[in-house]
């Protein structure tokens, strides 16, 4: 994919966006949602019984115009599927 560089480390990347460490109440932002929710909501991995994430997502765009996008979605926390597409963007040039 990258013709000059080691392509990244797709599963450390999805690792870093399954993170579901809760925050310290001290680091959570008032967003006005109350103090419960802003706790469930602080994980970039979001599990409560009726809120959560739905899918992570890594797009890599290469020098040389391709791309590559890879999608793991979730049904309640569990992994249910990873798509993976790689194309290249065609040069406009004349």
């Amino acid at each position: 994919l990258f013709a000059t560089a080691q392509p990244p480390d797709s599963e450390a990347l999805f690792a870093v966006l399954a993170e579901r460490h809760i925050a310290a109440d001290a680091e959570l932002p008032d967003t006005g949602v109350g103090l419960e929710w802003e706790r469930m909501l602080s994980p970039a991995f979001i599990i409560t019984p009726d809120y959560g994430t739905r899918s992570s997502t890594l797009l890599f765009i290469g020098s040389d115009r391709r791309i590559m996008f890879i999608e793991r979605s979730f049904e309640r926390s569990a992994d249910a599927g990873t798509v993976s597409y790689e194309f290249v963007i065609p040069s406009t040039d004349s």
